[in-house]
């Protein structure tokens, strides 16, 4: 819709129109690499959700975890819960160019993936 168009309303339903509404809940997605140290950094990617069967999607802006991935061409995903909400949301507001062991100041720690080359949370 552009706007411009008349909308009928609907009973019992809500015309979000052009205002791009956000559908809630999202997954706390969050994301962890490994620095060109291997030290552990872990963000929580507000902006995601699955898009197929076997697919996720998320939307990252300049960020250390971006540079990492870039750079290891490696990631995994975890997924946050209420029980760890506090420090997940400490892995979304601090940024690991500013604390660079921010994982270890959450308290959290991290195993190798077998898989790729990045960390596994184990708190998670």
């Amino acid at each position: 819709m552009n706007g411009k168009e008349n909308v009928k309303e609907v009973a019992g339903r809500r015309n979000f129109g052009a205002q791009h509404p956000v559908m809630t809940p999202q997954p706390c997605i969050m994301i962890a690499t490994y620095d060109e140290d291997q030290v552990p950094d872990v963000m929580m990617a507000a902006w995601g959700g699955q898009c197929d069967y076997n697919k996720i999607t998320f939307e990252l802006g300049a960020h250390k975890t971006t540079e990492n991935i870039m750079r290891k061409k490696a990631f995994t995903v975890s997924f946050a819960t209420e029980d760890d909400m506090a420090e997940s949301d400490y892995f979304g507001l601090v940024s690991g160019n500013k604390v660079p062991d921010k994982v270890k100041r959450a308290g959290f720690t991290v195993t190798p993936s077998p898989n790729v080359n990045a960390p596994i949370v184990n708190e998670y």
